[in-house]
């Protein structure tokens, strides 16, 4: 249990790099140290929220976005209710329709193309 406090205290530091392959593996991996831990990192959820709202706040790399709403995903799913789902799936479902809407239209802007996607966790 040790060496999930001490991981996650390196995942925070990399989730503000410079560099955008180090802060999406770093989200990457907080995500999935959530789902691996289990209920040993529930109490921590609060403070993961609020730093993947900080970097939330100030990200355009899509792929990083697309992690933190994977990470948060994994944590609704090991505990819901250690979640405020109620502003989670608000974030995650604004993001997510923002991401597949610009995928799916793709650089040529055709509106005939674009499909309602369901993506939910």
């Amino acid at each position: 249990m040790f060496l999930y406090f001490i991981s996650i205290i390196v995942f925070y530091q990399y989730l503000l790099d410079d560099d955008e392959e180090v802060r999406t593996n770093a989200c990457f991996g907080l995500g999935v140290l959530c789902q691996v831990a289990g209920q040993h990192l529930v109490n921590q959820y609060e403070t993961i929220l609020n730093r993947l709202s900080h970097v939330l706040s100030k990200e355009t790399n899509r792929r990083m976005i697309d992690n933190i709403c994977s990470c948060i995903c994994r944590m609704i799913l090991i505990s819901p209710k250690h979640i405020p789902l109620g502003q989670v799936n608000y974030i995650s479902f604004v993001f997510f329709s923002i991401w597949n809407i610009s995928v799916q239209l793709g650089s040529t802007g055709d509106f005939s193309t674009f499909t309602t996607s369901r993506r939910f966790c």
